[in-house]
């Protein structure tokens, strides 16, 4: 499943709900798509809470239409990596809030080669559905996360769909911003040297993410500026230039 089409949804200045429509040609399954403040590195989120509230309204008239089960939740990380959460169908049409623990207990992996979700009418067959998302994988989507989709399609005959709220709790005792003390829940790791962040994800000052000849896994490495540089690109490894200009 990927992100390649995105619609505007309308805000009702009354209720101050976003609501969008349910024709969507060819597309079985359709996603609210959070600001990108939702984004980026979402480590202190770790087993935080996802939250959102939504309702829809189904077309009139008896229909032969079923409630879809697809994920409530789909994280896609920078890396490529996509892990949904969630399969149940929902029979309510009002208010429903949804939390999704962000965890890696509470989260499959998605295929690589599923562009859509199509409704299963055998609960037991997800196509969607790979195998189980380790620790490592998981904290390597918040690391950098790319988009957070949230569940919009509930019903295969759904007309309309509207967005009370979304929140992504953080670690912390600010806002989604990430800044301020962390809570006392949160685990935060002691770094060895050149890593830093509250799993280690990110290089220090004066490091790079390196993939050593023949492994498997990015290590952070001391920067190789022959003293040219104080740092270089945390990612390339391209050292800084310094730029002098006479007085």
């Amino acid at each position: 499943m990927t992100v390649n089409r995105t619609v505007v949804p309308t805000l009702d200045t009354e209720t101050n709900l976003l609501s969008t429509g349910g024709d969507m040609p060819d597309t079985h399954a359709y996603y609210w798509l959070a600001p990108y403040q939702y984004g980026g590195n979402r480590i202190s989120s770790y087993r935080q809470n996802l939250e959102f509230s939504v309702s829809w309204v189904v077309m009139r008239g008896d229909t032969s239409g079923i409630p879809t089960q697809v994920p409530d939740v789909i994280l896609i990380g920078s890396n490529g990596l996509r892990i949904g959460s969630g399969t149940s169908p929902y029979h309510t049409r009002d208010n429903l809030t949804l939390s999704i623990p962000l965890e890696e207990s509470h989260f499959y992996m998605i295929p690589s080669d599923i562009t859509d979700i199509e409704p299963e009418e055998d609960e037991t067959d997800y196509n969607y559905r790979g195998g189980d998302v380790s620790k490592e994988q998981f904290l390597s989507v918040l690391t950098d996360v790319k988009h957070v989709l949230l569940r919009a399609r509930y019903h295969t005959d759904q007309a309309e769909t509207s967005l009370s709220y979304a929140r992504l709790e953080t670690g912390t005792t600010e806002d989604i911003s990430g800044s301020g003390e962390l809570l006392d829940n949160i685990e935060q790791c002691v770094c060895p040297p050149g890593y830093r962040g509250l799993s280690c994800e990110s290089c220090e000052f004066g490091y790079s993410r390196v993939v050593p000849e023949g492994g498997t896994h990015a290590q952070c490495l001391p920067c190789d500026c022959n003293a040219h540089a104080a740092t270089c690109d945390a990612v390339t490894g391209q050292c800084s230039v310094r730029v002098f200009f006479p007085r």
